[in-house]
């Protein structure tokens, strides 16, 4: 519902592809250092270039193994994003439902935030900092608490919280809060 799915993908995608071309680099280079280490000639006179191309591909591998899983954990974040009614869930109530330090969550949410992974949520601070979900159903029928707009790029109908902007669920596009 907040997730958006096709930037997640293409994250996913980016991610598998620095695991990837980081273990391949990081095996060769390995291989040439290991090969250096055992005497031959010709792998010794390049061991300190093995040495130094190492560190950056293994650094890609580091990062792409860190975006996994963050990626994952934003289908975690979605689960309890959907579960929530009022619209607001505080960054102290996350971070005990996700295990972790409040300074985590909002490190994450940051991260997940301008990574466009999230839909129609914003990350607010002040004296009880908390995650805003735009898109907040409203249990009462004819609740003021969200409004349904047109998408005037695609047609298609989004909700978001009354007297908020959001972007379209479907193709992305910025939607004009009802006035």
């Amino acid at each position: 519902m907040f997730i958006n799915e096709t930037v997640l993908s293409k994250q996913k995608s980016s991610a598998k592809r620095q695991i990837i071309i980081g273990t391949v680099l990081s095996v060769f280079f390995l291989f040439g250092i290991i090969g250096g280490l055992t005497g031959d000639e010709e792998l010794k006179k390049g061991f300190s270039v093995y040495i130094l191309f190492l560190i950056p591909s293994a650094y890609l591998l580091f990062l792409g193994i860190r975006k996994m899983k963050l990626l994952d954990v934003s289908v975690i974040y979605n689960e309890i994003f959907k579960a929530d009614l009022d619209g607001e869930i505080s960054i102290s109530e996350l971070s005990s439902k996700m295990r972790t330090s409040q300074n985590v969550v909002i490190k994450e949410m940051r991260y997940l935030l301008k990574k466009q992974i999230f839909n129609n949520c914003s990350l607010e601070f002040g004296n009880n900092s908390s995650v805003i979900l735009s898109k907040a159903v409203a249990k009462k029928k004819g609740s003021s608490m969200v409004d349904v707009v047109m998408c005037e790029s695609c047609g298609a109908k989004n909700t978001i919280r009354h007297g908020f902007a959001g972007k379209c669920e479907y193709c992305g596009s910025a939607l004009l809060r009802k006035s």
